[in-house]
C-alpha cells in the first residue's frame, strides 16, 4: 500500500540563533535567499499581508521588517489580491474566486456563492459593504461579509472587468471596453471613457487615472475631456502592472520599476534605480509610506518613491532553478534575478551582479562558476566580479545540461551534444548522430561510460563518446527528463507522451535493462534526480504548471518509494543536491530547504519457524525481532523460491512482530518461503532473508467432544469434561462459557490429559454452558472444536434428616455422637446447638464435610437440656434448617469407651452380638451397679443391677435373643458415675 506524507506546518528558522547542523528529520526551510514574487499587499492597522506568485502568505505585524509565513493551506497558487475586513482576510485568485481565513491562515473557506464564474479580478469595500469585479460577468455585492453575492450590472455595457476599485462613496471600473462609475452602490452605472481596454483603474480627490499595459490617461472632469499621460513623457516602453495613486501623487509599477507624476500631467520619472529592473505589481500607502510588491519581495520609501528600502526579512519566497555547491559555499540561480551564492548555510545571500536574469543553470568547477542564462553560457572565475560570455558556438541553442569528462567540457541542448577543449571559447558538435536530439541530462559513471538522457531514447557510449547505443529495455516512455547513477545501480526519470505515462526507472545492469518502479504520472514528470547510497531522490513537477507532486524518496536503491513531502509547502522542486548527507532542494516559490539524509533501514531478522523448519502447522505462527519504531510489518509467503516476487500467493501485514496464518490459506505437506519488510517513518525496508517451511502431514488436530454430550442436561456442577486424545498433542485448552460466543470464560486452562474435572465454584446450577477444547500440536495452536452445550441440575438442597440423639433423648454423656442423614449435591452441613429453643444463644455451631461429629469434652454440661439442628450446604447455597431435636445430658456422667470417672471398666463382647451378650466388668468400689441398655431413640430396653466386688473381674451374661438388629447404648454405674459403650445386635 502507497503511503503519503501530506505536507506539515513549515518551521521559520529567522536570526542568526539557528543551528545549522543538528539533525533534520523534515524540510527544513533555510532563512534565505529573502523575496521572490510578490503579487499583492494589504494592510490593517499595522499587520501588513503579502500575497505571492506560487500562493504564500505572509504576515507582517511591524510594518515589514519581518515576514511570517502563515498562508500553509491556502486553496491556489497564486494569491493576486488580498483585502482585510473586521477579522476576515480575504484572497483572491483569477480561477478559483474568493476564500477567507479568519485565524492567520490556518483554514480557508470559499465564499463565492451567487458567482457565476469564479474569474475574480478585483475585491473592495465600500463603506463595509464588499463588492468583487469578475471577467465576463461584470460586479458583485456582498452586505454579508462575502458569505453571498448578487450582481450589480445594470446599465453596465461590458462585463470583462479588469480592475474595481472604491473613492468617496463611488465604485469605478477598467473594463475591456471603457471605464465606468457607479455612486448608488452599483443600481446603475454612468460611462467615463466609452472606448478601449483598461487594465487599471486609480481616483484621487477629482482626479481620475485609467491605464492598459502601456499608456496611462487622466481626466479632472470625470470622463469629459481625457489627457494621455506620460506618452512621451517619461512614463518608457515597459509593461503596467499597476497603477495608483495617494498624496499629490499617481504612481504606475511597471516591468522596469516605478514611475512617478504630480496629478497635473506632468512628466513620469523612474524615481530611484533601485526599482529600475524590478517588475511591480502592486502599490500601498500606509501613514505617508509607499510599499510596492515586486518581482523581488517587498520594498517602501519614505518620499513617495524618491529612495526604496527592501524589507523581505523571512519573506521566503524566491524561485530557484538550479544549485552548485563548492566545499560549504553554495550557489543559486534564480527564474528573474541572477544568481547568489551563501557561505553561511543561508543565513545571508550575496548576489553575484548579474542582475535580473532568468538562470535555469549554475554549475561550479576548479575553473569558477558556469550559468545558463536565457540560454546562454556566461562564466566568472571571480564569484560574479566579472562576467565572461562563453557562448561562440552555440548561438541560438537551447541549453539543458553541463559536464566535464576528461577536461573538456559538453552541453546538451535541443539540438544534440557540443563539446569544447578551450573552456569555452568555442564550441562544436561533438556527433552528427545526436543531432537533433533533445539532450537534457548526462551522467558518467565510474568506468567513464556516458549515458545520454533524451527527448526519444537513453544512449550509451562505453567508448569516450564515439559511438552510441540505445539502452531502453523495459522502459515504456522513452521521454526521459534525466538520468543519473553510483557504482551500483542507475535511475532514469521521464516524461509522459501521447502512449504512456511518466515513470521512474531504476537499472542495476548498466542500463542492459530497466526496471519500472510503482509511481507512473500522467500529468507530472521526472525534473532531477539525486543519490546517495541506497538513498534515492527524485523531484516530480507538473507539466505545463506549477503545481507539483513533490520529491519521492527511495531508501532501497529504487525496490520501494514513498513521497517525502513533510515540511515542504510547496512542492515545486526543480534541483536536488547532496552535500555531508545533507540533501538540499531548489524551491520555485519558497527558496531553498534542506534535511538529513536518513540512515538506512535495518533489514528485518526472521526467528521462527526456524529455516527449514518440518511438521509445522498450517496456521503457523510467523515471527521475527522486534524493530526500533517500525508502524507496519509487510508478510509475504511464495510456494517457489526461484523468482519469488512472482510466485507470492499471500501477502499479509501486521503492526507487531508476529502473524499467525490464517485458517484455510496453507496446504498439508507443502514447502513454503517466506520473508518480511517493514515501513517506518513512510519508508519501506529491505526484505529479510527468506526462510522456507514445511507443513504437517494431514492428520487430525481437532478433537472431538465426548462428555457432558451436547444438548445435555442434569448435568453436576463438578462435572468431568472429557474429550478425544490427539495423536502429537502436548495440552489442550479447555474453554467453559456462559455464552457461545465465550466472551465470559469460567473456565480457561491448559492441561495435559484429555479429561478435566469442573472446580467447586466454577459453575453455577440451573445453567446453560458452552464448552470447546483446542490442540496445541508442535508448539501451535490448532483449530477450535465444536461447540458443545450443557445446563446444569437444579440445586433442589433439602434439610437433612435427623439420626442421633434421639427426640428427647436423655441421659446422654457430654461426648454423645451426632449424626444425619447425607442430602443429595451437599458437600457441607452446619451443625448448631443450643441450651435455648429460639437459639437466641448458640452453645456450638461448626461446619463438616461428613453426616456424623464426635462431640468433644468441655462444650456440653452435664444435666442440661439442649436443641439441636442441621442445615445443609453447598458452595454458597445452603437449606432450610431440619428440624429442632431437645435432648438432655446424664448428671454427672462421664462416658469413655466403657471406662467411668472412677475407672471402672466394662467390655461388653462378643461385638457385634447376636443372641448372647456377655459384660466384663472390673468395678473399683463394692456397690451395687445399675446396667441399662438403650436403643438409639432413647427408649430403655434392658434393665439390671449388679452388686460389685472391688478388683474381681465380673461377667455378666445378657440374653438379648429378643433384641432388634441395631446399635444400642450399654450404660453401667450408680449414682452419677456411669461407664457407656456402644454396642451392635446383628441378627
Amino acid at each position: 500500500m502507497k503511503k503519503s506524507l501530506y505536507i506539515a506546518l513549515i518551521a521559520f528558522f529567522l536570526g542568526n540563533s539557528i543551528s545549522l547542523f543538528c539533525s533534520v528529520d523534515s524540510w527544513e526551510q533555510l532563512p534565505g535567499p529573502n523575496g521572490g514574487i510578490v503579487l499583492s499587499i494589504a494592510h490593517k492597522g499595522s499587520n501588513l499581508y503579502a500575497g505571492t506568485l506560487g500562493g504564500s502568505l505572509y504576515k507582517s505585524t511591524n510594518y515589514g521588517d519581518s515576514w511570517e509565513f502563515i498562508g500553509e493551506n491556502t486553496p491556489f497558487i497564486d494569491i493576486e489580491k488580498i483585502l482585510v475586513k473586521d477579522s476576515r482576510v480575504f484572497i483572491v485568485n483569477r480561477k478559483f474566486g474568493i476564500y477567507y481565513s479568519e485565524d492567520d491562515g490556518a483554514t480557508w473557506t470559499a465564499v463565492n456563492t451567487g458567482l457565476k464564474n469564479t474569474t475574480v479580478t478585483s475585491i473592495a469595500d465600500l463603506d463595509g459593504t464588499l463588492f468583487c469585479s469578475t471577467y465576463g460577468e461584470g460586479v458583485y455585492m456582498s452586505t454579508n461579509n462575502g458569505d453571498s453575492w448578487v450582481e450589480r450590472n445594470s446599465g453596465l455595457p461590458n462585463k470583462y472587468v479588469n480592475q474595481l476599485t472604491v473613492y468617496a462613496g463611488s465604485l469605478y471600473l477598467a473594463t475591456n471596453t471603457g471605464a465606468y462609475v457607479s455612486g448608488n452602490y452599483g443600481e446603475s452605472w454612468g460611462t467615463l471613457r466609452p472606448t478601449g481596454a483598461y487594465n487599471f483603474i486609480t481616483v484621487n480627490q477629482n482626479y481620475i487615472f485609467i491605464a492598459n499595459n502601456t499608456q496611462a490617461w487622466m481626466t479632472s472632469n470625470n470622463g469629459y475631456e481625457w489627457d494621455a499621460s506620460g506618452y512621451g513623457y517619461g512614463l518608457g516602453t515597459g509593461v503596467i502592472y499597476s497603477l495608483y495613486s495617494t498624496g499629490p501623487y499617481v504612481i504606475a509599477g511597471r516591468s522596469n520599476g516605478v514611475f512617478v507624476s504630480t496629478f497635473i500631467g506632468g512628466e513620469w520619472v523612474n524615481v530611484y534605480s533601485t526599482l529600475k529592473t524590478i517588475r511591480v505589481y502592486a502599490l500601498l500607502n500606509i501613514n505617508n509610506f509607499l510599499y510596492a510588491g515586486t518581482s523581488k519581495g517587498v520594498f517602501y520609501s519614505q518620499d513617495f518613491g524618491g529612495k526604496w528600502k527592501e524589507i523581505n526579512k523571512g519573506l521566503l519566497n524566491e524561485r530557484i532553478l538550479s544549485l552548485a555547491i563548492d566545499k560549504n559555499t553554495i550557489y543559486a540561480g534564480l527564474q528573474d534575478n541572477g544568481v547568489i551564492k551563501t557561505t553561511d548555510f543561508g543565513l545571508s545571500w550575496v548576489d553575484l551582479n548579474l542582475g535580473y536574469k532568468k538562470v535555469s543553470k549554475v554549475y561550479k568547477d576548479n575553473l569558477g562558476l558556469w550559468v545558463f542564462s536565457n540560454d546562454t553560457l556566461l562564466f566568472t572565475s571571480n564569484d560574479g566580479i566579472t562576467w565572461e560570455y562563453r557562448n561562440y558556438g552555440l548561438e541560438n541553442q537551447k541549453l539543458n545540461c553541463m559536464i566535464k569528462y576528461k577536461n573538456e567540457y559538453y552541453i546538451g541542448t535541443d539540438d544534440g551534444l557540443f563539446f569544447t577543449t578551450n573552456q569555452g571559447q568555442g564550441w562544436s558538435a561533438k556527433n552528427v548522430y545526436l543531432r537533433k536530439k533533445k539532450i537534457r541530462n548526462i551522467h558518467v559513471d565510474k568506468d567513464n561510460y556516458v549515458y545520454l538522457a533524451t527527448a526519444d531514447k537513453v544512449y550509451l557510449s562505453r567508448d569516450n563518446m564515439a559511438n552510441w547505443i540505445i539502452s531502453n529495455e523495459g522502459m515504456k516512455s522513452y521521454n526521459i527528463t534525466c538520468i543519473t547513477g553510483n557504482d551500483s545501480f542507475l535511475v532514469a526519470g521521464a516524461q509522459p507522451d501521447v502512449l504512456f505515462n511518466a515513470e521512474l526507472y531504476v537499472s542495476y545492469d548498466g542500463a542492459r535493462s530497466w526496471k519500472s518502479t510503482d509511481f507512473a504520472f500522467r500529468d507530472f514528470y521526472v525534473q532531477d534526480i539525486a543519490i546517495s547510497g541506497v538513498s534515492i531522490f527524485a523531484s516530480i513537477v507538473n507539466v505545463g504548471t506549477e503545481e507539483s507532486y513533490g520529491i519521492l524518496y527511495s531508501s532501497n536503491a529504487g525496490k520501494s518509494w514513498i513521497q517525502f513531502n513533510e515540511g515542504l509547502r510547496i512542492r515545486n522542486i526543480r534541483d536536488l543536491l547532496i552535500n555531508n548527507n545533507i540533501i538540499y532542494c531548489a524551491s520555485f516559490g519558497s527558496s531553498l530547504l534542506k534535511r538529513d539524509i536518513p540512515e538506512p533501514l535495518k533489514t528485518p531478522i526472521l526467528s521462527y519457524p526456524p529455516d527449514n523448519s518440518e511438521k509445522v502447522f498450517t496456521s503457523v505462527e510467523l515471527k521475527w525481532e522486534p524493530i526500533e519504531g517500525a508502524e507496519m510489518f509487510n508478510i509475504q509467503i511464495a510456494d517457489n523460491l526461484n523468482n519469488f516476487d512472482k510466485h507470492v500467493i499471500f501477502e499479509y501485514s501486521s503492526t507487531i512482530t508476529q502473524f499467525t496464518v490464517p485458517k484455510g490459506d496453507l496446504k498439508n505437506n507443502t514447502k513454503y518461503y517466506w520473508r518480511v519488510n517493514y515501513i517506518k517513518n513512510g519508508r519501506t525496508s529491505d526484505w529479510s532473508d527468506i526462510f522456507s517451511f514445511t507443513t504437517e502431514p494431514d492428520l487430525p488436530t481437532i478433537p472431538a467432544l465426548i462428555s457432558p454430550e451436547d444438548n445435555a442436561t442434569d448435568v453436576h456442577v463438578l462435572t468431568q469434561f472429557n474429550w478425544q486424545n490427539l495423536e502429537g498433542a502436548t495440552e489442550y485448552i479447555l474453554q467453559v462459557s456462559d455464552n457461545e460466543s465465550f466472551q465470559n470464560k469460567m473456565i480457561d486452562i491448559n492441561v495435559v490429559q484429555n479429561n478435566y474435572t469442573a472446580p467447586k465454584g466454577k459453575l453455577d446450577f440451573n445453567k446453560k454452558y458452552f464448552w470447546r477444547v483446542k490442540a496445541i500440536i508442535n508448539n501451535a495452536e490448532r483449530d477450535w472444536s465444536n461447540i458443545f452445550n450443557f445446563s446444569t441440575t437444579e440445586l433442589n438442597l433439602i434439610a437433612p434428616v435427623l439420626l442421633y440423639p434421639f427426640a428427647n433423648a436423655e441421659d446422654l454423656p457430654l461426648t454423645t455422637f451426632f449424626e444425619w442423614e447425607q442430602v443429595p449435591n451437599a458437600d457441607e452441613y452446619i451443625l448448631a446447638i443450643s441450651d435455648k429453643s429460639d437459639f437466641s444463644k448458640t452453645v456450638f455451631v461448626d461446619t463438616v464435610a461428613t453426616t456424623i461429629l464426635n462431640m468433644k469434652n468441655g462444650i456440653l454440661n452435664w444435666d442440661t437440656e439442649y436443641f439441636w439442628k442441621v442445615k445443609s450446604k453447598f458452595m454458597n447455597y445452603e437449606s432450610n434448617w431440619s428440624e429442632l431435636r431437645k435432648f438432655r445430658t446424664s448428671i454427672e456422667v462421664y462416658v469413655n469407651d466403657g471406662i467411668s470417672e472412677q475407672m471402672m471398666i466394662i467390655k461388653p463382647f462378643p461385638n457385634p452380638a447376636q443372641n448372647e451378650l456377655k459384660i466384663s466388668i472390673t468395678p473399683v468400689t463394692d456397690e451395687n451397679l445399675n446396667i441399662f441398655i438403650y436403643d438409639l431413640i432413647g427408649d430403655l430396653k434392658y434393665k439390671s443391677n449388679f452388686f460389685s466386688i472391688p478388683g474381681l473381674t465380673n461377667t455378666l451374661s445378657i440374653n438379648i435373643h429378643d433384641f432388634n438388629s441395631g446399635i444400642y447404648l450399654l450404660k453401667v454405674g450408680s449414682g452419677k458415675t456411669y461407664a457407656s459403650k456402644f454396642i451392635v445386635i446383628n441378627k
